[in-house]
């Protein structure tokens, strides 16, 4: 079993902690919170080990859940990189884009295993085979929302999972953006065309009275129907003439425990993985055009 240790906020992780307490792939060492490097106090629980000395801890260590994925703590998520630590990092969204390829040239240099969450791991289910299936892949996104302060999460989620399953070079894309019922954005439109001829179409918008977020994937003789909401997924698969149908509980395969343990046996086998930085980044890339339009539509407002 490997040591793991997380760098976050304590009063975050505490729902982690307890999870790890019961994992069958690491032993959990303890908790290196930045925030107590500034404040200098804090409760960090019972049966908790906490690390004042950052060197100390990333020596004790196998490999590192990053949590506190605020830019202020950009250097030390640069920090363990450097020191080819294998990490699982909780989000990106926060890091720029200038971060972002800061991250990937470090990733690349380390030759280490490093994986960033998704909560929507679609690949894991479609390639769930391992290799891939027959490409190209439609993909098609439909969000709806109650609450638009869920809005952007949602949309950036969307996008690293069309990203993620197309796993090619984007062509091109493009990115509409306006507004229903509100005085910021509440409806959202995104194509993507990539190279090896996948097409994405997301939609996210918080206009409706009702949530539903569903996902659709077509190939060739098979077609996946993902109901986010209600985690699962409906597998159509042509046999002869024949269409059969399966269907998959989709919450423990998008948990954040199914992911550590991919994350385990990836460190384990040293997989190469399809979830580092090189799709965080361009699903920021796309973020960013996005929020651009956003200024240029509503200056004219």
């Amino acid at each position: 079993m490997l040591k793991l240790g997380i760098v976050g906020k304590h009063n975050y992780v505490s729902e982690f902690v307890n999870d790890l307490s019961t994992s069958d792939f690491f032993v959990f060492a303890g908790i290196y919170d930045p925030v107590f490097q500034i404040n200098g106090k804090g409760n960090v629980g019972v049966g908790v080990k906490f690390f004042s000395d950052f060197e100390i801890f990333i020596n004790t260590v196998d490999a590192v859940v990053f949590y506190s994925c605020e830019k202020i703590n950009f250097h030390l998520l640069q920090n363990i990189i450097k020191q080819s630590v294998p990490v699982f990092i909780k989000g990106t969204s926060n890091f720029d884009i200038e971060q972002h390829k800061i991250l990937l040239k470090l990733e690349e240099e380390s030759g280490q295993v490093i994986q960033v969450y998704h909560p929507y791991n679609l690949h894991n289910i479609v390639n769930r085979k391992g290799g891939y299936f027959q490409l190209p892949y439609h993909i098609s996104v439909d969000c709806s929302l109650n609450d638009i302060s869920l809005i952007k999460d949602n949309l950036r989620n969307s996008i690293n999972a069309v990203l993620l399953l197309a796993n090619s070079d984007i062509k091109k894309s493009s990115e509409h953006t306006f507004s229903v019922f509100n005085n910021i954005p509440d409806s959202y439109n995104v194509n993507i065309d990539f190279r090896n001829g996948s097409i994405g179409k997301i939609d996210v918008r918080a206009t409706d009275d009702i949530s539903e977020h569903i996902i659709k994937v077509y190939t060739h003789d098979e077609a996946y129907f993902f109901d986010i909401l209600k985690g699962v997924c409906i597998k159509k698969v042509k046999n002869n003439d024949e269409i059969l149908s399966e269907t998959i509980d989709t919450n423990m395969m998008f948990s954040l425990n199914s992911q550590l343990k991919e994350f385990y046996l990836n460190i384990l086998y040293n997989n190469s993985i399809k979830s580092g930085f090189s799709y965080s980044l361009k699903s920021q890339q796309i973020m960013n055009k996005i929020n651009e339009k956003v200024k240029t539509v509503f200056s004219l407002i």
